[in-house]
């Protein structure tokens, strides 16, 4: 559904409808906000829904911001959107997410100088997943650290890209990357 509409939809409803809206859909609600040119509203948007998202909607959220920081996207200042977002979280969520594998990048992420060109190879080679699925403007992407040639790995990642492609009604991208852990450990060794 296209922003617009959901708008639309909104505004036609009455107050128990968009509670049940906010309730079942609150982290897709977010999600848009993470699409230009409504960046600048996501942390008041996530304010007003604190109440209807879960702790693993929240990791949700963050991995989504990380993912556009370890692709390299510039539309927005996804540093700066990442730390408010942190900042303005309840407590216990914060809390949930400092145990949680995601923590390591969130702080490297959340801790860069804006000055600087963001280190997203060594965020994406600190990601502890064999890929990384974000979203754009309803597309769904999936990005792999290597596309492998033997058919062990090559059935797991059909089994992967089966898995990732289930529910999706709009185009795909498959991406792969050629990150790996030994190139993150060189570029620790050169700092």
């Amino acid at each position: 559904m296209d922003f617009e509409d959901l708008l639309l939809c909104l505004s036609e409803t009455d107050a128990s409808t968009r509670e049940d809206v906010f309730k079942n859909c609150a982290l897709h609600l977010l999600e848009y906000f993470l699409d230009w040119p409504l960046q600048n509203e996501f942390v008041d948007v996530a304010d007003l829904l604190w109440s209807y998202l879960s702790e693993h909607n929240f990791r949700e959220l963050l991995e989504l911001i990380l993912g556009r920081m370890m692709v390299g996207w510039m539309d927005y200042d996804y540093a700066s959107l990442l730390r408010d977002f942190w900042s303005h979280s309840p407590a216990h969520y914060r809390e949930f997410i400092k145990q949680d594998s995601i923590y390591e990048s969130l702080v490297l992420a959340m801790n860069h100088d804006s000055i600087e060109p963001f280190p997203n190879e060594r965020l994406l080679a600190n990601y502890d997943k064999e890929y990384l699925a974000y979203k754009f403007q309803g597309v769904k992407y999936c990005m792999f650290k290597s596309l492998s040639t033997s058919d062990s790995e090559m059935g797991w990642q059909n089994d992967t890209q089966v898995e990732f492609y289930k529910g999706c009604k709009r185009a795909h991208a498959i991406l792969f990357s050629n990150v790996e852990k030994r190139k993150y450990n060189e570029l620790e060794q050169n700092e």
